[in-house]
């Protein structure tokens, strides 16, 4: 077979590929001082110090591939966060042990 033949297909589908369409990471917007979100449930004494239920706000859509993605852009210290669950069906966020 002619190698400009076999050449032409290959390039026709690596060009129809790179037009595909292609989802972005969500970008984390940078938090403004001092409006940190409020930490509820440090009362309880059923609390587990250094775990935490990090829920997104309703207008942040992720999908499930992406949210580990986007947990990274948050700028999170991957050394101070071990993230044990992440959640899509009941509310979007994830569970993790954070370090002070």
């Amino acid at each position: 077979m002619n190698a400009r033949a076999l050449l032409v297909p290959i390039a026709l589908s690596l060009l129809l590929a790179a037009c595909g369409q292609q989802t972005a990471a969500p970008q984390a917007s940078q938090p403004q001082t001092g409006q940190g979100a409020p930490l509820l449930g440090t009362a309880n004494p059923e609390a587990i110090p250094g775990q935490y239920v990090v829920v997104f706000n309703d207008d942040v859509q992720t999908d499930f591939t992406a949210q580990s993605d986007f947990i990274g852009a948050l700028g999170l210290d991957p050394q101070g966060v071990q993230v044990q669950q992440v959640y899509s069906a009941a509310l979007n966020g994830f569970a993790a042990k954070l370090s002070t």
